[in-house]
């Protein structure tokens, strides 16, 4: 039997096949009867806003979620639902899965019965900084891997010996790449009211068009807010290009807590 590779990202979800294929899905839901995740979801996510979850792979839990229906009851659920939509990609495999790094034993054993749930096989759990840290080959006695998500950014210790070892996780940033995609969104949008007195934030099918572009999970994240936005609302187009001041300012909390972040764990390690 095969193995699949599931790297687990409230970002997007990527199953990697055998065959070098990579099957993406994003981690959002929408929590209408039947609920709806993944791409079909993330499609809705401004037009039905109050209808949309995308905590559910951050926060793994049976708590009750505001908006659950009998489908739906918490977090847990849509979980479930998304990875029995993955099955389908992956027949037959059997899957090493890549887990959040936040995640703790609770966590971890929630998600074991969900996969079991879903008749999904499991070989082995994954620290993703580990797995990189193997690829990466490197001679340093420590690595650090910093992973944005798409409510938190975390880093990852990875100690080098005879063996590779995590020695610790910490949230380096309380908000992650969607906090960066609202603020960009804002900025798109005050930008647009002063060239053409259009706010996009105002009708749900545009704020849905601005959202799209800015989230874009296989761009780099070196590159968001970058390419030019290319609106359209009753017949006429509307552009906005963000400038590098509106990019500093969209990660103007995240850097410094990231850079505290990596300081400290280097402290830590002297």
């Amino acid at each position: 039997m095969t193995i699949t590779l599931l790297e687990l990202n409230d970002l997007e979800l990527r199953l990697w096949r055998e065959d070098d294929t990579v099957v993406s899905e994003p981690g959002w839901a929408l929590l209408t009867e039947p609920p709806v995740v993944g791409q079909m979801a993330l499609d809705q996510a401004r037009l039905q806003p109050r209808l949309t979850s995308c905590q559910f792979w951050h926060a793994l839990n049976t708590d009750p979620m505001p908006g659950a229906t009998q489908a739906a009851r918490h977090h847990a659920d849509l979980a479930y639902l998304q990875l029995t939509a993955l099955k389908g990609a992956a027949p037959n495999t059997e899957f090493a899965v890549c887990v959040p790094g936040h995640y703790d034993r609770t966590d971890l054993s929630l998600l074991l019965g969900l996969m079991a749930a879903a008749d999904l096989s499991v070989k082995a759990l994954i620290d993703p900084g580990l797995l990189l840290a193997r690829c990466a080959a490197s001679t340093t006695p420590n690595l650090l891997y910093l992973d944005a998500g798409l409510h938190a950014v975390t880093l990852t210790v990875i100690q080098q010996g005879p063996q590779l070892h995590r020695s610790s996780c910490r949230i380096a940033h309380s908000a992650g790449y969607l906090n960066l995609i609202d603020r960009l969104a804002n900025s798109s949008a005050s930008a647009l009211v002063r060239k053409s007195r259009f706010d996009p934030l105002q009708q749900a099918s545009t704020e849905q068009q601005l959202f799209k572009q800015l989230l874009q999970p296989d761009h780099p994240l070196d590159g968001l807010g970058r390419g030019l936005i290319s609106l359209h609302h009753d017949g006429a187009q509307y552009d906005v290009q963000l400038s590098e001041t509106d990019l500093r300012a969209a990660t103007a909390d995240l850097v410094p807590d990231v850079v505290t972040a990596i300081r400290a764990a280097t402290n830590c390690l002297l």
